[in-house]
């Protein structure tokens, strides 16, 4: 039977560089070489935390959500069973903004497990000044509101920053943040900025299949035609002949997915 310094230093392990996810954290800004940048910050999975819960414990862990508080905060309890007692210690989240309550369940169960060293390392991830480290960044547009998403060719670079567990070997990967966070972007258009940086759809039949091409279920599918869709209505547009050839090829691409 695993002791209770034993049990803590395992979850406490850093997980496999390909588990770890990066997201942009606050406002993306333009750097000395003109591109996008974000700064970006590391952050597991809530399935990744209930696998090393899973592995290094069994069934001997619980969570439980006891404590619904104002404005959505949600309070999440995590009991292991230690010397054969029950220690339970606990972290709450609000609602996020990418999946509601279901997110703010979800990242109130990450903390608590940050309580237990769990993913812990992630927030000292930093450059040797402490700062957060940057990325090269693409920007979207929804709803008037721009969003930052990680270049996927930074992602390797990211890796490097990572600490890996007793007996890995490293392989230099990295993901991007999963689909629920990046709110369908490997389906959006580009957009483009002109010289006072505001947004325009540049918009082709070409330029949507190949963004179609990155849909591989048919759900992502119907989401790439009712999100793209409702974007088209809203930007400008520079070519309204190539738009409304494109919003044809959405809308018939839609009546047949009915």
């Amino acid at each position: 039977m695993k002791s209770a310094e034993q049990i803590m230093a395992a979850l406490a392990e850093p997980f496999a560089p390909e588990i770890v996810s990066w997201r942009v954290q606050g406002k993306h800004f333009v750097g000395h070489d003109g591109k996008a940048k974000g700064s970006v910050i590391a952050y597991v999975d809530a399935r990744d935390v209930q696998d090393r819960l899973n592995n290094v414990l069994g069934h001997t862990w619980q969570n439980r959500y006891p404590i619904i508080a104002g404005n959505n905060v949600v309070i999440c309890e995590i009991g292991l069973l230690l010397d054969g007692e029950w220690v339970w210690r606990s972290d709450g989240a609000g609602e996020t903004d990418y999946e509601g309550e279901k997110g703010s369940i979800s990242d109130a169960f990450k903390r608590a497990a940050v309580k237990w060293g769990i993913g812990r390392y992630l927030y000292d991830i930093k450059t040797h000044n402490g700062k957060m480290y940057v990325a090269d960044v693409n920007v979207v547009t929804r709803s008037g509101k721009d969003q930052a998403y990680i270049c996927d060719y930074e992602l390797p670079r990211l890796a490097g920053f990572l600490p890996s567990p007793t007996g890995y070997k490293r392989t230099g990967q990295a993901k991007a943040p999963r689909k629920t966070e990046q709110r369908l972007a490997p389906f959006q258009l580009e957009v483009e900025r002109d010289a006072d940086g505001n947004g325009a759809w540049h918009l082709t039949v070409e330029k949507a299949k190949v963004a179609l091409s990155k849909a591989t279920t048919v759900d992502e599918i119907k989401s790439f035609v009712d999100y793209n869709l409702g974007l088209i209505q809203e930007m400008k547009l520079k070519d309204p002949g190539s738009a409304s050839d494109l919003r044809d090829f959405i809308t018939i691409l839609k009546e047949k997915l009915q």
